[in-house]
């Protein structure tokens, strides 16, 4: 049964807000009924489907503009995927649970091509700018702040005991592979990562390339050390040591700034080599340093932009072989 809610106001940010469609499938009523209020009171048309076995004719009919979905037992893949074969220019927004069982189910949803998911704890405060965002990508005029994924609650990272230099990270959780998808949908959502999330993406990325060892360090009091990871994939003993910054567009690190570093390497007799890793790129200056120069690439490596998201995306895809193989 598909229940059209009445239109409201245009919503703050999208043009033409009376034209967007969306289709939210679930099988609890008290969901559907809250999530419609949610997004009636942001003036948007929604339709709800309370089933477990939607007809893709029905959804094709509809042409909704994005599909907001409740995944909560594993016969939802198989909606899920569907959706995505037939209908893959639909941006799918999951809404799911981090509880025991749901989370294996909401990462096989996310490397099938879901766009992002929302934890129901958190929908007041992140599904409409969840909405907002996937809608902005397909076109729709829109200023609002970037996904849920960026929030406190949504935390990317599986944190371990805590040492004398920071917390220990276990491994990546489901809003790493979250925040990795979004750059490799949209390479300018780097710059809107804040600086203590781009420092566990980071460190995430160390996980995930195998480091036996990976530390993230504290917000202060880091002594110029951001991540710290020992034990490489290829199992030597080495500990290097990243700093990370979180810059704007056309914000460049200066040769000053990269100097830091090596003086944080000198004192450090345990750290073998150093990387800075900003979001943006590096002034001119810093590649016409003979100080610089001479430490690169032996003791100090300098890793932009362009080569972070380079290198996120080929560590998704040795993480998704790695876990085909298992």
């Amino acid at each position: 049964m598909i229940c059209i809610m009445d239109e409201l106001s245009r919503a703050d940010g999208i043009e033409d807000v009376d034209n967007v469609r969306i289709l939210h499938i679930s099988s609890n009523p008290i969901v559907l009924k809250e999530v419609g209020s949610l997004l009636l009171s942001s003036g948007f048309l929604s339709y709800a489907v309370q089933r477990d076995d939607v007809p893709m004719e029905q959804i094709i009919l509809l042409k909704p503009d994005l599909i907001l979905f409740d995944i909560d037992y594993p016969s939802s893949l198989s909606i899920v995927e569907e959706i995505l074969s037939r209908e893959p220019n639909i941006p799918l927004i999951i809404i799911s649970s981090l509880q025991k069982g749901n989370e294996l189910l909401t990462v096989k949803a996310l490397k099938m091509g879901v766009s992002i998911y929302v934890q129901p704890k958190a929908i007041q405060d992140t599904l409409i700018r969840a909405v907002k965002s996937m809608l902005s990508l397909q076109g729709w005029e829109n200023d609002a702040p970037s996904i849920s994924v960026l929030t406190e609650e949504s935390e990317p990272l599986l944190i371990g005991d805590e040492t004398d230099e920071g917390l220990l990270v276990k491994n990546v959780s489901i809003p790493w592979f979250a925040l990795s998808k979004e750059l490799r949908r949209n390479p300018e959502f780097l710059f809107k990562i804040p600086w203590r999330r781009l420092e566990e993406l980071v460190a995430g990325a160390y996980v995930g390339d195998g480091w036996a060892r990976v530390v993230l360090t504290p917000r202060s009091g880091d002594k110029g050390r951001d991540v710290i990871v020992s034990g490489s994939p290829g199992g030597d003993t080495i500990q290097i040591v990243d700093q990370v910054k979180a810059y704007a567009k056309g914000n460049n690190v200066s040769a000053d700034e990269v100097r830091a570093l090596i003086g944080v390497l000198h004192p450090d007799n345990n750290s073998s080599k150093g990387f800075v890793t900003t979001t943006s790129s590096f002034a001119p200056g810093v590649y016409s340093d003979k100080i610089i120069q001479s430490f690169v690439p032996n003791r100090l490596e300098l890793i932009d932009g362009e080569k972070l998201r380079a290198c996120l995306s080929k560590i998704n895809r040795k993480k998704k072989g790695n876990e085909g193989r298992s």
